[in-house]
């Protein structure tokens, strides 16, 4: 699957599941609705590596990243649920986590030396005054 499709697919699934989210987050606390999202897809994914015939982990060494990936996400989830089940319209929340991307593009250039050309940093620059806009607006 294409690259863009594949982000295409997952901006409806995760437009759906924040929407749903927002509603569980005004009839179920944060910590369980995290925990019980986290354990669905901890089996569902389990059932994919298994049906995919996938090796399932590449070895010890790449162990303390996933550890420490895998705690910044749990952590991440955890306020993203909260800010979306508690924010007046979780379009808001999801405006300001979204900067995420804009801050990812910048680290990988940064950090990993992927391009970032003028019309990428436009965009980023877009990004960060959206959600300041957003953020601020009344």
């Amino acid at each position: 699957m294409p690259w863009t499709l594949a982000a295409f697919v997952a901006l409806g699934c995760f437009t759906t599941a924040f929407l749903a989210i927002a509603r569980l987050g005004q009839r179920v606390d944060n910590l369980p609705l995290v925990a019980g999202l986290l354990a669905v897809q901890a089996v569902l994914a389990l059932g994919h590596l298994l049906a995919s015939g996938t090796r399932p982990w590449p070895g010890p060494a790449t162990l303390p990243l996933l550890l420490g990936a895998s705690a910044l996400c749990y952590l991440g989830n955890l306020a993203q649920t909260h800010a979306i089940a508690r924010a007046p319209n979780p379009g808001l929340a999801l405006a300001i986590i979204g900067a995420s991307t804009a801050l990812v593009t910048v680290l990988a250039a940064l950090l990993a030396g992927t391009p970032l050309g003028a019309g990428r940093l436009a965009g980023v620059g877009l990004c960060l005054a959206g959600v300041t806009v957003v953020g601020l607006a009344r």
